[in-house]
C-alpha cells in the first residue's frame, strides 16, 4: 500500500518539477555570452569591451560590447559579468540568439516549446530561473524573455 502510494506520490512531483524550465546556469546566454566570464573572456569573442564613463549610477560597471550590440555589468565581487542585455535595435542583433536558441520575432509558443514554461510570468515577460544558486549574493540567476505583440523583442540575462 505505501509503495503505491510513494510511486503516485512520486510521479506526481515528478511531473509538477518537469513543469518548469530546469535551465542550468553554465547554459544561459546571449550571443555566446554568459554570466562569469572575464573582460579577457569576452574580448576574445568580441574585441575589447568598452567601460561607460557617463558617470551615472545605474552605469557603475557597465561595458559595451561589439560597438553596442551587447552591454554587460561586472560584479565587483567575482570580478565578472554578472549580467548581460543586447540593444535590438542595432544591426546584428536579428542573428543575436540566446538560451534555448531564442530569437527575435518567436512567438511565446515557440519560447515554451524550447525553454518549458516560465518560472514566472509577469505580463509581457517570462522569467526562467537558474537550476543552481545564483553567482555571488543572487538565489537564482535569471533569463528574461520580452515580449511586444506576442513576438520576442528582447531577452537578459539577470536584469529584472
Amino acid at each position: 500500500m505505501w509503495k503505491k502510494t510513494l510511486g503516485i506520490a512520486m510521479i506526481l512531483i515528478s511531473m509538477s518539477v518537469s513543469a518548469f524550465a530546469a535551465i542550468p546556469r553554465d547554459q544561459m546566454h546571449i550571443g555566446g555570452l554568459k554570466l562569469g566570464m572575464t573582460l579577457q573572456q569576452v574580448a576574445a569573442m568580441y574585441g575589447t569591451p568598452v567601460a561607460d564613463t557617463s558617470g551615472t549610477k545605474a552605469s557603475g560597471g557597465l561595458y559595451y560590447i561589439a560597438n553596442g550590440l551587447f552591454g554587460g555589468w561586472i560584479d565587483g565581487q567575482i570580478n565578472a559579468f554578472g549580467q548581460f542585455y543586447f540593444d535590438e535595435r542595432k544591426p546584428g542583433a536579428d542573428r543575436v540568439v540566446g538560451t534555448g536558441n531564442i530569437r527575435l520575432g518567436m512567438t511565446a509558443d515557440e519560447v515554451v516549446q524550447r525553454l518549458g514554461n516560465p518560472d514566472i510570468k509577469d505580463g509581457n515577460t517570462f522569467y526562467y530561473k537558474s537550476v543552481e544558486h545564483g553567482i555571488t549574493w543572487r538565489e537564482h540567476d535569471m533569463f528574461n524573455v520580452y515580449f511586444t505583440n506576442g513576438r520576442v523583442s528582447s531577452f537578459t540575462i539577470n536584469v529584472f
